[in-house]
C-alpha cells in the first residue's frame, strides 16, 4: 500500500468542504507518477461513518465505536495505462441519506477515498469533508 510517496503520488481535490443533502458533490483525483503504469481500476469511495456510543451488554460496557452505514463507488477508469494526470468525479448526494443511528451531524464522519488497484502496490489517498444532512 502507497500512501503518496516514492514513485506513485495521489491527491484528493474538492471544490469546497461541506456540502449539504442534495447536492452534487464534485472534484479531482490527481496522479502523480514518475512513469506510466498499469493499472487494473480507479475509483473514489464514499464512505459515511455513524459513531455507535459505549453501551451495556449483560453487564458489561460494550466499546464505543465508528461503523459504516454508507458506501457508494465512483467509478473513473478501468484496466489501462495511468499516468500523471486529473481525473474529475461528481456524485449527487441523496437528499435523504439513510441512517438508522443518526442523532446529530457531530456523529457522522464522511470520507473519500481514492484508490488505483495495480499489479504490486495498490496507490491509495482517504480524506475527510462533511455533508450536511439536516437531521
Amino acid at each position: 500500500m502507497v500512501f503518496g510517496f516514492g514513485k506513485f503520488k495521489m491527491e484528493i481535490d474538492l471544490d469546497q468542504e461541506t456540502w449539504s443533502a442534495g447536492d452534487t458533490l464534485t472534484g479531482n483525483v490527481k496522479l502523480d507518477f514518475k512513469k506510466p503504469t498499469d493499472g487494473n481500476e480507479l475509483f473514489v469511495d464514499l464512505i459515511g461513518y455513524n459513531y455507535e456510543p459505549a453501551e451495556f451488554d449483560d453487564g458489561e460496557l460494550e466499546g464505543a465505536e465508528w461503523k459504516e452505514f454508507f458506501k457508494h463507488r465512483i467509478p473513473l477508469g478501468g484496466s489501462q495505462e495511468y499516468d500523471s494526470g486529473e481525473f474529475p468525479f461528481e456524485f449527487n448526494i441523496p437528499a435523504e441519506i439513510p441512517n438508522p443511528k443518526k442523532e446529530s451531524d457531530e456523529r457522522e464522519r464522511w470520507f473519500l477515498k481514492g484508490e488505483l488497484d495495480k499489479r504490486g502496490l495498490d496507490v491509495r489517498k482517504k480524506i475527510e469533508f462533511n455533508i450536511n444532512t439536516g437531521n
